[in-house]
């Protein structure tokens, strides 16, 4: 009987609600010192956006949520804007090799080139979002 009851628990803790989620402080401010003056047009979106390399679990959907998925109309209009200036000056290239981590990169700046790099990430998940979302594709 003892194993029924274990049985017992765990099938009870299954249906037990959730413990709430722990407030977790918000990260220090970039650091755009460090990032070349011709890529300061990526900081409102970079800044607007928060973290977007990293899909968070939802218990109510039940599924891990991709960053793009969580942004506001707003932002994707951000990350849109950044994306068409990109494409005008033709800089993605040197923007990722930019990206690329030196050996050892200050923490200040390693964080803000993860940021960049995320942002590259979204543009080419942004047409797909607002075609789910409007379901015509249009930027």
């Amino acid at each position: 009987m003892h194993w029924l009851r274990k049985l017992a628990t765990w099938a009870a803790s299954l249906f037990a609600p959730h413990p709430p989620a722990v407030a977790v402080p918000p990260p220090p401010p970039l650091r755009w010192d460090g990032v070349p003056e011709a890529f300061h047009y990526l900081r409102a979106a970079v800044e607007a956006c928060g973290e977007t390399r990293v899909a968070h679990f939802d218990h109510t959907l039940g599924r891990h949520v991709p960053p793009i998925e969580r942004l506001t109309e707003e932002q994707l209009d951000l990350i849109g804007a950044a994306r068409t200036e990109s494409r005008r000056r033709g800089d993605r290239a040197e923007i990722e090799q930019w990206c690329a981590p030196p050996e050892r990169p200050r923490p200040s700046i390693h964080r803000t080139m993860w940021a960049v790099q995320g942002m590259l990430f979204l543009f080419d998940q942004v047409d797909d979002e607002r075609h789910r979302r409007s379901g015509d594709g249009r930027l």
